[in-house]
């Protein structure tokens, strides 16, 4: 079940190397996310609404 669970969630390491092999050379790729952990959820509520804030706020002023 882990490996589909990976599957399911788009983790970076399951699709990165199909979304290299089809994005133009010219347009950078970079991961905004979570890092891995054994659990697809923080666990508690506001370290979850923290992440969820850090990675909402990253990705929409992040410079490549």
């Amino acid at each position: 079940m882990g490996s589909r669970r990976a599957k399911e969630y788009g983790r970076m390491d399951v699709y990165g190397a199909r979304i290299l092999e089809i994005l133009p050379q010219d347009v950078p790729l970079s991961y905004i996310g979570r890092t891995h952990r054994s659990s697809p959820a923080e666990g508690v509520s506001n370290a979850h609404k923290l992440e969820q804030k850090r990675i909402i706020s990253e990705s929409l002023t992040r410079k490549n």
